[in-house]
């Protein structure tokens, strides 16, 4: 054979082969698509918020039974540590006021929602009359539970 009538056979051969690969597409292998209980973000981020302002409202109304009903089953710190410590300053207080600006929120899609807030507290302090006030940074962990999201965790302590 000679080298043109071989190259006449192969050319042909090989645009037929480019053609077809290219007609089929690229391979691409995609993942299956992930099962997710989650709500739309801008739902659980309200709802959070939604959850937090009780929060805050039970601390302002000093209501230690309705606040402790928003901590999480599985709260990470000590609970009766913190039970004793809410219920401390909510009897020294007087006049508690929380006002804050939420800094950034983020959820992991499975339920788990990260809170950071910069806030400003004031309270009449009982024992001197003093009027304090503080503000700061805070960043909470809030879980869903069930419809519900509940506090799991506290970094930076707001309460």
């Amino acid at each position: 054979m000679t080298g043109t009538l071989r190259l006449t056979i192969m050319l042909p051969t090989l645009l037929l082969v480019l053609l077809a690969g290219c007609v089929r597409g690229p391979f691409v292998k995609s993942a299956p698509p992930r099962e997710t209980t989650a709500a739309p973000a801008w739902d659980e981020h309200r709802r959070v918020q939604q959850t937090l302002d009780e929060m805050i409202a039970a601390y302002q109304d000093k209501d230690a039974i309705r606040f402790s009903g928003y901590l999480s089953e599985n709260y990470t710190g000590d609970d009766r540590v913190f039970d004793t410590q809410i219920r401390r300053g909510l009897k020294s207080s007087h006049d508690i006021g929380i006002r804050y600006t939420i800094d950034n929120i983020t959820s992991d899609g499975r339920g788990k929602v990260f809170v950071a807030v910069t806030y400003t507290r004031e309270h009449t302090d009982i024992a001197t009359t003093q009027r304090v006030v503080d503000t700061g940074r805070a960043a909470l962990i809030f879980v869903r539970e069930g419809p519900e999201y509940r506090l799991l965790s506290q970094p930076k302590p707001l309460f």
